[in-house]
C-alpha cells in the first residue's frame, strides 16, 4: 500500500459530485415543479459550479482532515470503509457548523445549507477512500501470498 493517489483522487471527485448533487436537489427541486425548462438550464450551470467548488472543498478537507484521520485510524487499527465514511460525514458536517458558529456566533439555516452537503460529501469521500485503502491492502496481501508461494516452489526444486 505504498501509493494510493488514485484512491485519493477518486474520493475527492466522488465527494465533489455528492456536494453538487445535494445543492442541485436543494436548489432546483422547487423549480422543477413550476418551470421545467428553466430548472434544467439553471441546474446544468449551477451543478457545474457546485461540482467545481465542492471538489475544491473536498480536496482541502481530504488533505487537512482526511489524511490525518487516516493516519489515526491506521494506528488504532480501525481501518474499515464504514469507519472512514462515518468520520468523513462527521467532519463534513462539523466543519461548516464550526465555521458558521465562529462567523455568526450561532448556527443558522445558512450554516445548515452548507453542513448537509458537507455531511454527504464527507461521508462519500471517506467511504471511497476507505474502500480504496482496503482494496490496496487486499491486493498487497495477495501479492505477498504469491511471492511466498513462488519462493516455496523454488525452494522445493
Amino acid at each position: 500500500m505504498e501509493d494510493n493517489r488514485d484512491g485519493l483522487a477518486s474520493a475527492i471527485l466522488w465527494g465533489g459530485l455528492a456536494t453538487a448533487g445535494c445543492y442541485m436537489a436543494m436548489l432546483f427541486f422547487p423549480l422543477v415543479v413550476d418551470e421545467l425548462l428553466l430548472a434544467v438550464t439553471a441546474a446544468g450551470f449551477v451543478g457545474l459550479i457546485a461540482w467545481i467548488i465542492g471538489t475544491i472543498c473536498v480536496a482541502i478537507g481530504m488533505v487537512v482532515i482526511g489524511l490525518p484521520t487516516s493516519f489515526i485510524l491506521r494506528k488504532l487499527e480501525c481501518e474499515d470503509p464504514l469507519v472512514y465514511g462515518l468520520a468523513g460525514a462527521l467532519a463534513g458536517f462539523l466543519v461548516p457548523c464550526l465555521l458558521g458558529f465562529i462567523l455568526e456566533r450561532t448556527i443558522s439555516e445558512g450554516t445548515l445549507f452548507f453542513a448537509f452537503p458537507g455531511l454527504v460529501a464527507g461521508g462519500t469521500a471517506g467511504f471511497v477512500w476507505g474502500r480504496g485503502l482496503q482494496r490496496a491492502a487486499d491486493e498487497a496481501e495477495d501479492v505477498e501470498e504469491l511471492i511466498a508461494h513462488d519462493r516455496g516452489e523454488r525452494w522445493l526444486r
